[in-house]
């Protein structure tokens, strides 16, 4: 979505449990298609809400997931 002129993001912490040892970080991503190098602006927008779950050896991230629904968000901006 690097394409999309207008674009915001809220950011939101967890912090890691004994019982889980991963540290949670959400996000919601908001952007409308004003531009795109490839295809025509469709004008379209959406709210795209993504999970970054990082497990942690000591400080360091030994495994990181993104959790993101990308076909939702495509098909809102009108890519698929």
């Amino acid at each position: 979505m690097k394409a999309a002129s207008e674009r915001s993001i809220d950011e939101r912490a967890s912090p890691s449990t004994m019982k889980t040892r991963c540290e949670r970080r959400s996000s919601s991503d908001h952007a409308a298609m004003t531009r795109a190098p490839a295809a025509p602006p469709t004008g379209k927008s959406t709210r795209s809400d993504y999970v970054y779950c990082m497990a942690f050896d000591g400080d360091k991230i030994r495994h990181m997931t993104k959790i993101w629904n990308a076909g939702w968000a495509m098909t809102e901006l009108g890519w698929a």
